[in-house]
Formats: C-alpha cells, structure tokens, sequence
C-alpha cells in the first residue's frame, strides 16, 4: 500500500511541480522540494494510519502482547 501510494504522490508531484514552475512562477528548486515532499507526504500517510490504528490496544504486531518476558 504505501508502493502505490509512494508512486500516486510521485505523480501529483511532478504534475504539481511542472505547473508551479511553469505557470506560478516558482524557482525550479521550490518546485523540486515539492515534488519530493508530495511524494514522501503521500508514502507516510499509510505508514502513520497504520501506527496510529494498532497503537493503543496494548499489544504488538498480530495481537503478540508486549509485556516484561519479551
């Protein structure tokens, strides 16, 4: 999923990017630094939705308990 999402954000960005450049008038490095935050921005959203969904039941990765033993 974050594949997918990595490469979504990928193409935002650089559509993004290109107008910001062409039609905004905004320096070529501004318009790379958007791309590669779109990218990145896209690629951490599933990533950060998963940790915060398993984060408070009080267990590990597949329902394994975390506890003193471990």
């Amino acid at each position: 999923m974050a594949t997918v999402s990595i490469l979504m954000g990928s193409f935002l960005g650089f559509f993004g990017a290109i107008a910001a450049w062409l039609f905004f008038d905004v320096s070529l490095l501004s318009a790379v630094s958007l791309y590669f935050a779109t990218a990145v921005g896209f690629g951490l959203l599933p990533v950060l939705s998963c940790a915060l969904r398993n984060s408070g039941n009080g267990s590990g990765p597949h329902g394994v308990p975390v506890g003193a033993g471990r």
